[in-house]
């Protein structure tokens, strides 16, 4: 009869696991302010619901009054313009016209139907009239410039001044867009390069969308930080806007 002996000393052991990496601090802390972004977009497009069209168009009318108002304005030549959603946000259509009448030469945003990866330009639009009503229409119900009048591409040092849509703002210039990252994108074009030519961002919204005092909108730093912040009440002057870009809106 054989025994078999197993001294410990000799036993082999199955390697431990590999400790788990330790997150890394810079994409947490992107993951948190993506989060709470998540939880101010949802919070603010119930507020903007809740004011009705009339209430908009109104507004969107106070406001207009302010921008004309603002030295940017009244010193620009050429202008970034936005074309409103049908609801939901400021409206603009009537901006259009009158800038158009005051011979400012006026860009509004295409953005195409690839949303998978969004980007944005701006083209200059036609002097005529009402040439929006002409325009197909993208995703967003928003009439954007067909072929034949997209002929002049907005290029770094081209625009004086934009105007900037958002989804809120807070009182120290930051935005909190919708959430694909258009605008930011795009910006991040026009300050490209070393041309001393640099558009002021001039933001607009509703009341809804602009938070209250000591209320601020997380931000990355590549973010930038409007100029100006127009609203149906005030014009809130920031500290000077960022010249950097961003990959998140």
């Amino acid at each position: 009869m054989s025994t078999t002996t197993t001294d410990a000393n000799n036993t082999t052991d199955a390697p431990a696991p590999a400790p788990a990496p330790a997150p890394d601090a810079s994409s947490t802390a992107v993951d948190k302010i993506r989060q709470e972004k998540k939880i101010l977009r949802k919070e603010i497009r119930r507020k903007v619901k809740e004011v009705s069209d009339d209430d908009v168009k109104e507004q969107s009318n106070e406001v207009w009054e302010r921008v004309k108002k603002t030295e940017p304005y009244k010193s620009s030549k050429t202008i970034g313009m936005f074309l409103s959603m049908p609801k939901n946000e400021i409206y603009t259509y009537g901006w259009i016209e009158e800038a158009l009448k005051e011979e400012k030469i006026l860009f509004v945003p295409h953005v195409g139907s690839n949303f998978e990866e969004p980007d944005m330009e701006m083209f200059e639009c036609p002097r005529r009239g009402k040439f929006y009503e002409e325009w197909p229409k993208n995703k967003w119900k928003i009439p954007e410039p067909p072929s034949e009048d997209r002929e002049k591409l907005a290029k770094a040092g081209d625009l004086d001044l934009i105007l900037v849509p958002g989804l809120a703002f807070d009182r120290q210039g930051h935005r909190c867009g919708q959430g694909k990252g258009y605008y930011d994108r795009f910006l991040a074009k026009m300050f490209e390069g070393d041309t001393t030519k640099k558009p002021t961002l001039m933001a607009v919204c509703l009341e809804a969308q602009l938070l209250g005092d000591g209320d601020t909108i997380p931000t990355h730093e590549h973010d930038f930080t409007m100029e100006f912040i127009v609203t149906p009440k005030e014009i809130i002057e920031c500290k000077r806007g960022t010249k950097r870009k961003s990959s998140d809106d």
